[in-house]
């Protein structure tokens, strides 16, 4: 919602976006180019947001990822950001990826830059779940809604036919 005393100052910048650079950033050095601040032409949703407590006091986002991309994280980062100034409550996001070629190199747990040193920086921070390193026992023993994401986990060392009839220790074959 605009409100009265915005619009002056936004016409203003709109017209000068130079100066306003020049005072409250630092003067150009190339061209400048006005963009779209209309942000409610973004639609997006996240895989799922779980909210925790009543009254609500926290929401975890689960974000599935099959397939690599490189931009992923930056998606984290705006569902992040959407949920806690839509709820206002702390958001804890969780990638789980879901087969080792969903791994790219941006997927790190983090995102973080300071485009002016000193004044003002981003650093967000998420989890990032391989579930093909998960052992599927451990899946196996989860709730029955979890158990079909066995078949990704990380299956057992194999043992030899030997040490599994005598019930020796595992031996890797």
């Amino acid at each position: 919602m605009a409100m009265t005393f915005d619009a002056t100052p936004k016409d203003m910048g709109r017209a000068s976006p130079d100066g306003f650079l020049a005072t409250f950033d630092r003067s150009p050095h190339g061209p400048l180019k006005l963009l779209n601040v209309d942000l409610s032409t973004v639609t997006t949703a996240a895989d799922l947001m779980i909210g925790l407590g009543e009254p609500l006091e926290e929401i975890v986002h689960l974000d599935f990822q099959s397939s690599a991309a490189a931009w992923k994280h930056a998606d984290v980062l705006v569902y992040n950001a959407l949920a806690f100034a839509h709820y206002h409550v702390p958001v804890h996001s969780i990638v789980l990826l879901l087969r080792p070629e969903a791994a790219h190199s941006n997927m790190n747990g983090t995102i973080a830059y300071a485009p002016r040193p000193g004044r003002g920086n981003m650093n967000f921070g998420y989890e990032i779940v391989r579930l093909w390193e998960r052992p599927a026992e451990e899946l196996l023993a989860a709730d029955l809604g979890v158990v079909p994401l066995a078949m990704l986990g990380r299956l057992p060392e194999r043992q030899s036919l030997e040490a599994r009839r005598v019930g020796l220790a595992p031996v890797i074959v």
